[in-house]
């Protein structure tokens, strides 16, 4: 006998046997009275199977939901100093999670104490301004100045000695460069 007929002779013989012994139950079903077939332990049962199932959910739900919430980590070398392409600036980013950011330039400045020169990065006011900045992954960059301004940056590793600073309040965007290492 070749595989395939073995497996529906199987079938056939079990599918013969669940047919008597359904015939069997009907006959044994107009002799007895019927009864009920719930009882306490079939309800323990169930209730236990139902609460395994929804644990065993639950517990592999929230590993997978960890995982695909999970960026990828990327080792961003942002320690060191940067200037903009675009307005007289400077970050210097510390490895202590610290940066100040100074002007390169203060004749270039706005004239107007505390304003923007168009978007991005604030030109004048005054510098040094201090701040700290937080690695996320991915490689996002959170940078918060102490005089309350917020920008993020987003580092990427196919321009690693390029990146675009973005200012929280108005979206405008300044460019920074990797200062040459002398």
């Amino acid at each position: 006998m070749s595989g395939g007929t073995r497996f529906f002779s199987y079938i056939n013989h079990f599918i013969g046997i669940y047919l008597d012994r359904r015939e069997a139950d009907m006959n044994q079903q107009t002799t007895q009275p019927k009864k009920s077939k719930i009882t306490p332990v079939g309800i323990m049962e169930l209730v236990l199977v139902c609460l395994g199932v929804t644990f065993v959910v639950l517990v592999f739900g929230m590993a997978a939901r960890q995982k695909i919430r999970e960026a990828p980590t990327i080792a961003v070398p942002i320690v060191g100093d940067w200037t903009s392409s675009d307005k007289p600036l400077r970050l210097a980013f510390q490895p202590d999670r610290t940066l100040v950011l100074t002007s390169t330039n203060p004749s270039q400045l706005h004239p107007d104490a505390g304003s923007t020169e168009g978007a991005g990065a604030p030109v004048s006011g005054t510098y040094p301004v201090s701040g700290t900045y937080m690695l996320q992954p991915g490689g996002k960059i959170l940078i918060k100045l102490n005089n309350g301004s917020r920008y993020t940056a987003e580092w990427k590793a196919t321009s690693p000695n390029r990146f675009d600073l973005i200012d929280d309040a108005t979206e405008g965007v300044t460019t920074f460069d990797r200062e040459k290492q002398k």
